[in-house]
């Protein structure tokens, strides 16, 4: 398929460049959010019925208002959830959906993702920024894409897991310091939670199409973009075994390797337990372990979300990651897997 052709060999250069760019910092404090940010904007940069009332009237503010420069119009439209801010009128003019249904699907991205993290996030309020030269990439109030995830290259279609990608970072990052010391500096977690939660969002969105008001159009727009995300994930899965590559936390490949996985998790065993991750990578956490408070290494970093998935699904997945060469501490497998059973368990109880 021509398009999916075209973008596989852009992703793939950008993931090129991100492997070279990915390197190890000094330690030293910062405030989560800010340290969060920096990284989030470069991985962004360079990778990749009580909710239908809350729809329900989500198009009363669009407005539009041309500004002048470069010669380009652009427009400013409104969601309840959601907004394209100063964005060029080229983007709506490419794309085989309405500017209200676009609208629709984004809301339904940002409450998709306020499920997944049971009502934790990092702001009210999406917003979508234009920057020619991205793909896709991370702001304090939302996201950016740019030029190459425009509708045009995807055959008509909005780049939706680019987007939700991006929204991904922050809600992952912006709402969790836990998650800043897991995760930084490589991508291993930043880019596979990333990828996991525009997953998610796809499959709770179809799942849920009645309540998020999604109509045919829509849901073949979604389908048509994350089924062609999916074959890309698998072939680099393919790749990463293939290669019999070792782990790597700041191999992108090694990140893309647990990507797919947990995509395969969710369509086995439900995404629903996605909810349950997310979880383990709050701050609440943080003080029922000992582990990250001298940094965290990669077999702790591996270990941990293992232990996780383990935990939230039920199952013990060591067999399967060991198969891909994820290292494992059994001893310290076992003291996590039980403290985050517990803390998943117990998360009713302590609202």
């Amino acid at each position: 398929m021509e398009p999916m052709s075209k973008s596989s060999d852009h992703i793939d250069r950008t993931l090129r460049t991100l492997k070279k760019k990915y390197v190890a910092v000094h330690k030293k404090r910062m405030r989560p959010w800010h340290a969060w940010f920096m990284v989030g904007i470069f991985a962004g940069m360079t990778a990749i019925a009580g909710i239908a009332a809350n729809l329900s009237g989500s198009f009363e503010g669009i407005f539009a208002a041309r500004l002048s420069g470069a010669g380009k119009s652009l427009v400013t439209i409104k969601g309840k959830y959601s907004e394209f801010y100063n964005f060029p009128k080229r983007f709506f003019s490419e794309a085989n959906l309405s500017q209200k249904k676009i609208l629709r699907v984004t809301d339904a991205q940002y409450l998709s993702l306020k499920k997944m993290h049971n009502g934790i996030v990092p702001y009210a309020f999406a917003r979508v920024e234009y920057d020619a030269s991205v793909y896709g990439a991370t702001t304090p109030q939302g996201i950016k894409i740019g030029d190459p995830a425009f509708p045009k290259l995807n055959n008509g279609h909005p780049r939706w897991e680019v987007m939700a990608h991006e929204q991904g970072h922050n809600f992952f990052g912006g709402t969790s310091a836990f998650y800043y010391t897991l995760a930084v500096p490589g991508p291993f977690l930043q880019e596979s939670l990333a990828v996991l939660s525009a997953f998610y969002t796809y499959h709770d969105i179809i799942e849920n199409s009645r309540i998020y008001q999604m109509d045919g159009t829509m849901f073949r727009s979604l389908r048509y973009d994350f089924d062609n995300g999916r074959k890309y994930q698998e072939k680099q899965f393919n790749a990463y075994g293939i290669a019999g590559t070792p782990f790597n936390e700041y191999d992108v490949l090694t990140s893309q390797a647990l990507d797919y996985k947990m995509i395969l998790f969710g369509e086995k065993y439900g995404w629903q337990n996605y909810t349950k991750v997310t979880k383990a990578f709050e701050d609440g956490i943080a003080e029922k372990f000992d582990f990250h408070r001298d940094g965290v290494s990669g077999i702790e970093r591996s270990t941990y979300v293992i232990a996780v998935l383990s935990a939230a699904f039920a199952k013990d997945f060591r067999a399967e990651f060991a198969e891909l060469h994820f290292p494992i501490d059994d001893a310290l497998y076992g003291k996590m897997y039980g403290i985050i059973r517990e803390y998943i368990n117990t998360a009713e109880a302590r609202k």
